[in-house]
């Protein structure tokens, strides 16, 4: 699991990504990205009630931080 420091976990910290970020949409996701002043990038995983039940909802979520985590090293940010 991504330790909980690089998880956006506050729904406020969620909406000012949505709100002042920047996008790119692909089928199948959605990515929002909004700098930092912080040494490390952090990561928040939503998911739209059409990916499905809540159950399906939160499984798909759970393997986007899975996989997030994996890639985690490749996307610190360059200082």
């Amino acid at each position: 699991m991504i330790e909980r420091r690089i998880r956006l976990r506050r729904s406020r910290d969620v909406q000012r990504v949505y709100d002042e970020g920047k996008s790119w949409a692909h089928p199948l996701l959605v990515m929002i990205v909004l700098p930092n002043d912080v040494d490390t990038s952090r990561v928040g995983v939503t998911a739209s009630r059409r990916v499905g039940s809540a159950v399906e909802r939160n499984r798909a979520k759970r393997l986007l931080r899975e996989a997030a985590r994996h890639l985690y090293p490749e996307f610190q940010s360059k200082s």
